[in-house]
Formats: structure tokens, C-alpha cells, sequence
């Protein structure tokens, strides 16, 4: 499956949805992310594209039904009278635990995928249920395209149920090496291209078909007809989906 922050969202359905109600956030355990935290270059630039992601998200995950911690969100608050420097880092320190992983691109587009852990028990899906990740992106190459993602463990479209449901996904047919759902919030909520800024954060749901452990590949890659050798990366990682009955 592949999808695009930006027109092909719009086909799917999914520009103008609120998704109501999900699996809550997720978030990494007392392990620390894997994820570098990046030195911007020019920090007054992305500590404001920052500053405005974080109002993006917090509006948007209380839309999908999966609310940034109060903790969480009185940390970010009082990163206000923080240098520039100490801005930055302490908005991805913050916003990496909720991160299923970064999307670099160095200054050539070349990407680097990295899981924001390795261990599975962080990433715990439930069979039927929406769960709610942040993807980080590490943008050293400054481009505004959009981007895309796909994988091949995910089912390539859509029931029309499934672009509408909030709190639960509904099985589809799909074969063993299928398993699971994956859409991303767009516009209004969060931007349909990538701004150019050095750092910012997207909103990534999945929802498990099946219960155990599941792996999937996910490939990020740079829409709008600009892919090429490269400008691509893929990265594999394993989920725990649970098996718990959900009530409708």
C-alpha cells in the first residue's frame, strides 16, 4: 500500500476525515529511542517550524482520539523560554517517544530509515483498533515534495468502511501475507507536503487484521514523479498485536 501527504490522499478519501476516537498514543517504554536527535543548521527556522508542528499535533491527535499526555504537553510548554539550541532538542526529545521512526534525507534526497526502537514490545498494535504513531522527519535536504510510503504487508485499498471508522477497523479479505490497514492524517490537519524545514512530525495509523507477531516492510520515497535510484528507504520491523476483544 502506498500513501501520499498530499492529491492522493484526497483520493483515498481521507483529506477532510476526522478520525474520532483511537487506540491511544503510542509511546516508547522506559527503553530511549534509537532515533538521533539532529542539530539544525539554521535553528531559528526550525524552532519555529517546530513550535507551529506541535500545535499541528496536539490539535490532531485529540481529533483522532489519541491526546498527547499532559505531561507531555507541559514539557513542551516550557521549552517557551529555552534557547534556540536547547529548543530544538528538547522538542524531538519529547515528541520521539511517540515515534514509530525517522525518515532521513541528506542533503543529496538519499533516504535513512530508522526504527525508533528495536524491540518490538514498543510497538504494540490491537487486532481491530486504530493505533496512532508520529513519523519524524530529518529533512537535511530541504526538499517541499510530497512523500510517500508503502508497504507491501498492508492492504492496498481502503473498504469505504474502513476510511470512514474512527475507534475500530473492520475486517477486509486479504491473503497471509496481508495484515493490516495504514492511512495518514493530511489536510487540515497536518500539512500535505513536506514544509522544508529541517525537522518536523506526521501522523501514521495502523491497525492489525490479525493477531501475534507480525512483521512489515515500510518504504518511504519522494512523490510527484521525482523518484529515482536512491531516493528511497525501506525498513523492516516486527509488531505484537494483541488479541483482545473490543467492544462496539
Amino acid at each position: 500500500m502506498h500513501m501520499m501527504f498530499g492529491k492522493s490522499l484526497s483520493a483515498l478519501g481521507l483529506v477532510a476525515l476526522f478520525f474520532g476516537s483511537s487506540g491511544p498514543l503510542a509511546a516508547e517504554s522506559m527503553a530511549a529511542t534509537q532515533m538521533p536527535i539532529v542539530v539544525a543548521r539554521d535553528q531559528r527556522a526550525t524552532r519555529a517550524r517546530l513550535e507551529s508542528n506541535v500545535l499541528e499535533i496536539e490539535k490532531t491527535l485529540k481529533e483522532v482520539g489519541s491526546p498527547i499526555p499532559s505531561e507531555a504537553v507541559k514539557s513542551l510548554d516550557a521549552v517557551a523560554g529555552m534557547t534556540d539550541y536547547d529548543a530544538i532538542g528538547s522538542i524531538q526529545s519529547i515528541l520521539d517517544k511517540y515515534a514509530l521512526l525517522s525518515v532521513g534525507l541528506n542533503d543529496e534526497a538519499w533516504f535513512q530509515l530508522i526504527p525508533a526502537s528495536p524491540n518490538p514490545q514498543d510497538r504494540i498494535l490491537t487486532k481491530g483498533r486504530w493505533q496512532t504513531f508520529l513519523v519524524k522527519l530529518d529533512n537535511a535536504s530541504r526538499v517541499t515534495s510530497p512523500l510517500e510510503v508503502r508497504s507491501g504487508q498492508a492492504i492496498e485499498t481502503l473498504s469505504e468502511e474502513n476510511k470512514a471508522s474512527k475507534e475500530f477497523c473492520l475486517q477486509q479479505p486479504h491473503d497471509w501475507s496481508k495484515w493490516f490497514l495504514m492511512r495518514m492524517v493530511g489536510p487540515p490537519l497536518m500539512p500535505g507536503l513536506m514544509t522544508g524545514k529541517e525537522v518536523e512530525y506526521f501522523v501514521i495509523q495502523l491497525c492489525s487484521l490479525d493477531a501475534g507477531d507480525r512483521a512489515a516492510e515500510f518504504t518511504f520515497y519522494l512523490g510527484g514523479g521525482q523518484v529515482s535510484q536512491g531516493h528511497y528507504g525501506s525498513t523492516m520491523m516486527v509488531f505484537k498485536a494483541l488479541d483482545q476483544p473490543a467492544s462496539r
